[in-house]
């Protein structure tokens, strides 16, 4: 380990490049002396007391300090070139002189701008301030050191004189103590060279330069210490206090859940027929829970079973004839969608309604949700209804804490938390696609196998964007994986809990269990037994066929009647010659479709106006090259 020691030394220690090099004129006051004050905790923390003495040349209000968290180092070991990032947060800082003052943490560093805009400095001024480095790891093969620029040549104008102070909170070795002098020179444990005179008391190292330090030199100081020296902070507390919070969340929403949001057991019956009491709008609505467009539409076919109206297919439109009014038992949201579409006409075209009903459309919806919205009809129970919104809300919960905990809090990057917010958005989509897809799971199983391999890629992609960010940042801090391979556990037990969160009441329980027998039935209707229905019925085709359309089952339905005999339908004709009534009823389907998208659909609304923007970006970066922290600054 002392050979590598050695090699390590090998560092360019003398560039102190920690701000971009002037080449504008000289600031507008001199340094006369810049003490640093130094404590090197055993945890990492550098605790660091600057005083600058300043004598302005010009009417200046006062300075503003640099002081950077980011760093960009090389070194060297065993004649290669080993490139390392480093993020050091700037804490703690406070201003010891009497100044006004300004503090902004920037993502890169910390500015302390000193002076107010309503006066001007006096011609010498005496800065004081302190903050803290706290430092990590340097990730060397567990080489561990101090190392510090005291002067940067990061201020524009020359230093007279300075001194610092570094107190180590251990021995270490006198010989090991390399720092760089303003001409570049290397001065190795204590004496003097170049100017730059090091002497050790103990555990403290004292530093003196009273020659002139110009505005292109920097000291920086290095000191090699015994492998375990520090005890840094361990960044995976931080992942399993996520995990201990996240898991404790999901017990809680599982108690929750075996509480208001189980469901019981679904009962399906066995059903040949159209359910007693029920319009096909009110059957594609138990069933998912939701009202949509393809419900309301069913209604013409359930219309024209009735014999209250006929559909009429023309070359270049869709005709709706009313036939007889609806009948006295007819629902609310019927009677307004009939009296909307026909409005004291007989006959109307479906392309005369597009974007004329859009709102007519949205109120059926109403009323069919407020149907069910009453207590003894209610499908699902409403604590649970509530519960699983205002969960779904913190489902993202189990790793964006990882991420935060783990990053923010620990380098205290700004970065993160717009990576947090992020997460937070793909999470909460997703849990609230997974509710949707849970409750329109009878009706998306009936998918094509690409829909589904389409919609679950989706899914997945929704879960493993985020996942991918929050094991980034677990490689990056040196994390162990097992603490993102369990809060990945967490989160999907969490995600899981709340999809099934809904839990429906007991009306709901058995409407579900008919429409269920109905909708298996017409999936694999068994041939013989449909012969006996048409026998017993020749119209019983086209009576499920409204029941159907609101299940997304008209292909199947259609399909079983492919070789049957089925009376011609005496409510829906065409312009065309169709052959069977297997070709005419997929034209229905398209025209049904058609005329979906017409009554959904609304008119163009134009907008007129301006905008203007604009804006403009600043801040400071620091490159690295000698070693950490050290300020730098000038005059405003």
């Amino acid at each position: 380990m002392k050979k590598l020691f050695q090699l390590l030394l090998i560092v360019l220690l003398g560039l102190g490049l920690l701000a971009p090099v002037a080449t504008e004129a000289k600031e507008a006051f001199d340094i006369i002396t810049h003490d640093v004050d130094i404590t090197v905790n055993e945890d990492g923390t550098f605790d660091v007391i600057e005083e600058m003495s300043v004598t302005f040349s010009a009417r200046r209000h006062g300075i503003y300090v640099n002081i950077p968290s980011e760093y960009h180092m090389t070194w060297q070991k065993d004649g290669e070139e080993i490139s390392k990032y480093y993020r050091f947060p700037i804490t703690n800082v406070k201003i010891l002189s009497s100044h006004d003052r300004e503090i902004d943490h920037h993502d890169s560093y910390t500015r302390i701008r000193f002076g107010s805009e309503d006066r001007y400095a006096d011609k010498q001024e005496t800065y004081k301030w302190s903050y803290t480095i706290n430092t990590r790891d340097l990730d060397l093969d567990g080489v561990e050191m101090v190392f510090l620029n005291i002067i940067t040549n990061g201020w524009n104008t020359s230093t007279d004189a300075t001194h610092f102070t570094l107190r180590l909170p251990k021995s270490f070795d006198a010989g090991k103590i390399y720092t760089s002098t303003p001409g570049g020179e290397m001065l190795q444990g204590v004496g003097e060279l170049d100017g730059v005179r090091i002497s050790v008391d103990g555990n403290v190292i004292t530093g003196v330069c009273e020659e002139r330090i110009e505005s292109n030199e920097s000291i920086t100081i290095q000191v090699i210490l015994d492998q375990g020296y520090f005890n840094f902070p361990d960044i995976n507390r931080y992942g399993k206090t996520a995990i201990i919070i996240s898991a404790f969340f999901t017990l809680a929403v599982g108690i929750v859940f075996l509480i208001y949001g189980r469901d019981k057991e679904v009962i399906r019956t066995v059903e040949f027929h159209v359910p007693a009491g029920m319009t096909s709008a009110e059957v594609g609505t138990v069933i998912d829970e939701e009202v949509n467009d393809r419900d309301v539409i069913s209604l013409l076919l359930d219309w024209g079973r009735r014999g209250i109206i006929t559909i009429h297919e023309t070359e270049k439109d869709l005709i709706l004839e009313k036939r007889s009014e609806l009948e006295d038992s007819a629902r609310d949201y019927e009677r307004i969608l009939f009296n909307r579409i026909f409005n004291n006409r007989k006959r109307v075209a479906v392309s005369v309604l597009k974007n004329k009903i859009w709102n007519t459309i949205g109120l059926v919806k109403e009323k069919i949700e407020k149907y069910y919205s009453t207590k003894l009809r209610s499908l699902s129970t409403n604590i649970s209804i509530v519960l699983q919104l205002i969960l779904a809300a913190f489902a993202f919960l189990p790793i964006t804490l990882q991420t935060l905990l783990t990053y923010y809090f620990y380098y205290r990057d700004l970065f993160v938390l717009f990576m947090t917010v992020f997460q937070i958005i793909m999470l909460d989509s997703l849990m609230y696609l997974l509710i949707r897809i849970h409750k329109t799971r009878y009706i998306i199983d009936t998918w094509k196998w690409w829909q589904k391999l389409l919609a679950g890629a989706g899914l997945l992609l929704l879960l493993l964007i985020p996942a991918g960010m929050m094991f980034g940042v677990l490689l990056s801090a040196k994390v162990r994986i097992t603490q993102g391979l369990a809060i990945m556990g967490i989160q999907i037990s969490l995600m899981m809990f709340i999809m099934f969160m809904r839990q429906r009441t007991d009306y709901g329980n058995t409407e579900l269990g008919r429409i269920l027998g109905l909708r298996d039935f017409i999936r694999v209707a068994d041939g013989d037994r449909l012969k006996e229905l048409v026998e017993e019925n020749p119209y019983y085709f086209y009576d499920i066929l409204p029941y159907a359309y609101a299940l997304g089952l008209t292909e199947i339905w259609t399909e079983h009647f492919k070789d049957l005999g089925v009376r011609d339908c005496d409510w829906y004709d065409s312009y065309r010659p169709y052959n069977d009534h297997y070709a005419m009823m997929h034209s229905l389907e398209y025209q049904m479709h058609n005329c979906q998208r017409s009554f959904a659909s609304m008119p163009e609304t134009s907008f007129s106006g301006g905008s203007s923007g604009g804006g403009s970006s600043g801040g400071g970066g620091f490159s690295g090259g000698g070693g950490f922290g050290g300020s730098s600054g000038g005059s405003w």
